[in-house]
């Protein structure tokens, strides 16, 4: 027959069970809770610093600008300086021509001294 520890370990076998069950889902719900906190910094951090290169895309987008307008004025006068000098070769060296020749050479020497 049965002791009475064997007794009332067959007894207590579902209170045992519950309270194994109990524990194991109060783990569970640690871990998740650990698990959804680490998460929450990684997203913490990854947005803190996205924000850091998106700030410095905009200044380098803004710098790009910037360079992109000074070659425009710039191309704009080469075309300028090209076509006085065309007109110049191919127009016999007038008066006028000679006379724009040296705002030419005048605004080239003043480019280069700026560089």
């Amino acid at each position: 027959m049965c002791s009475s520890r064997q007794r009332y370990q067959i007894l207590m076998m579902p209170f045992s069970k519950r309270r194994r069950n109990t524990e194991a889902s109060a783990r569970f719900r640690a871990k998740k809770k650990e698990r959804e906190q680490a998460l929450e910094q990684r997203a913490s951090a990854f947005h803190k610093n996205a924000t850091l290169p998106f700030t410095i895309l905009m200044t380098f987008s803004e710098e790009l600008e910037t360079q992109v307008a000074q070659l425009t004025a710039d191309k704009a006068s080469l075309e300028n300086q090209n076509k006085l000098l065309k007109e110049i070769v191919l127009g016999g060296g007038t008066l006028q021509g000679q006379e724009n020749l040296q705002a030419v050479m005048a605004a080239i020497g003043a480019k280069r001294k700026r560089e």
